[in-house]
């Protein structure tokens, strides 16, 4: 009997960024749900077992810190990774969840 895939909600605006990190975390053995909104993401906590968030570069620092408080109130133990456009590779996200949640 095989076990779930890890679930991780990855927020944010840029379509290009959001689907590379999507096959490398699907490649990695994880299923991965999308939210374009804080709203949206926020009902798929509610409604979805998620162990981890991936928060994109393209989301503002500000909104990154409400988004992240509302998480934490939602579910905290939630791991939740921050990605800067400058300093990570895509690869990252994988390496950050196969640390933290699997």
């Amino acid at each position: 009997m095989s076990r779930e895939p890890v679930r991780i909600l990855l927020i944010g605006n840029d379509r290009s960024l959001i689907d590379a990190r999507r096959l490398l975390l699907e490649r990695a053995g994880f299923a991965v749900i999308e939210a374009g909104t804080e709203q949206d993401a926020m009902l798929r906590l509610q409604s979805t077992v998620i162990r981890g968030v991936v928060l994109c570069s393209t989301i503002d620092h500000l909104e990154r810190q409400r988004i992240t408080g509302n998480l934490r109130q939602m579910q905290p133990s939630l791991a939740i990774m921050w990605v800067s456009g400058r300093e990570s590779h895509p690869a990252d996200v994988v390496k950050w969840a196969k640390s933290q949640i699997d």
